[in-house]
């Protein structure tokens, strides 16, 4: 667990990073939300090159922008979206960038704040969550829901669906080009979906418990009718608990489950815990393989795309439950 001091050192990087960013959009003296037209100028101009928070994120940008328009992504392979905070580097990339598309649900919590404010001034900041059916999302209290709604594969497609139309706001030219290919993207979801529930029909009912290090496989759980279970909480700001762990291995134990899952950008520490508690009690469980949670994989993964990702997974899952 970080220290306070580094913590402090964090959050102190993080408002001088995001300060940095202000002063060089101008934004730092930008007109009020009470006064937008003024700062309606960003929108006329000619959408070259968008910028994504994360992986998933820019996956779905990407196949929906098309050519000519240059998609990068802030947060690579590995990285926590729940825990980053952003590079000199990563601040340029803001200020140069004609859009921005982030997840939304405050999965960027180190962002969250900033890119709310900057959506109500920049017309070209938007979160693919606002494509999305709030009562279809899954609450965890105080008004909040849980961020990770693209393992649901009927929301990713409503988020999809409405990003083909939001670019096409945007750059009106390619409008019908935009929903043609958002059309092709979400066909590639709906044969993942239906793959997806044929092969999570190989793992039988009693084994059907997915534990994880953190808790972001609900959405995943509901769509493919696995119980879900994990160390921590919905980010991985929480800390795991020896009260969780052990509760797990008692699950593991006592149901037989045969593997547990590690993640590919969050710490297996807990995972291994609930493995050796496990062997202790005299079952041995293993772990399962490493799924991919808040960030797709590295180049020759097979989870360099959202779809492969998503199969990755449900491969990953079936193959250690079954």
């Amino acid at each position: 667990m970080p220290s306070a001091e580094s913590r402090c050192y964090r959050r102190s990087f993080l408002a001088t990073s995001l300060a940095f960013v202000l002063s060089l959009t101008g934004l730092a003296c930008a007109p009020s939300v009470e006064n937008p037209q003024a700062g309606s100028s960003d929108s006329q101009k000619p959408l070259k090159k968008i910028l994504c928070t994360t992986g998933m994120a820019g996956d779905l940008v990407q196949a929906i922008a098309g050519p000519g328009v240059e998609v990068q992504v802030l947060m690579g392979p590995g990285v926590d979206p729940h825990l980053f905070s952003p590079s000199p580097q990563d601040v340029e990339q803001m200020a140069t960038a004609d859009a921005i598309v982030y997840s939304g649900l405050h999965l960027e919590a180190g962002l969250a704040s900033y890119l709310e404010k900057l959506s109500q001034k920049n017309p070209r900041v938007y979160a693919l969550s606002e494509g999305v059916t709030e009562s279809q999302l899954v609450e965890v209290g105080g008004g909040q829901f849980d961020p990770h709604f693209w393992n649901d594969l009927d929301l990713w497609i409503q988020a999809a669906e409405a990003f083909g139309k939001k670019i096409g706001d945007w750059n009106p030219d390619q409008a019908d080009a935009s929903r043609a290919r958002a059309d092709a993207y979400v066909a590639k979801l709906i044969d993942t979906q239906k793959w997806s529930q044929q092969q999570i029909s190989a793992i039988p009912k009693s084994r059907r418990l997915l534990i994880t290090a953190h808790d972001a496989f609900e959405y995943f759980g509901r769509t493919l009718d696995l119980e879900v279970a994990a160390v921590q909480g919905i980010s991985t700001n929480t800390e795991a608990s020896v009260k969780k762990v052990e509760e797990l291995v008692s699950r593991v134990v006592n149901e037989k489950i045969p593997a547990v899952f590690a993640e590919s950008s969050v710490s297996d520490k807990a995972i291994r815990a609930i493995i050796e508690g496990a062997e202790r009690q005299g079952h041995s469980v293993e772990s399962g393989g490493v799924l991919y949670s808040d960030a797709l994989g590295p180049a020759e993964s097979g989870a360099e795309t959202f779809v492969d990702m998503y199969r990755h997974n449900v491969n990953t899952v079936v193959s250690g439950l079954k």
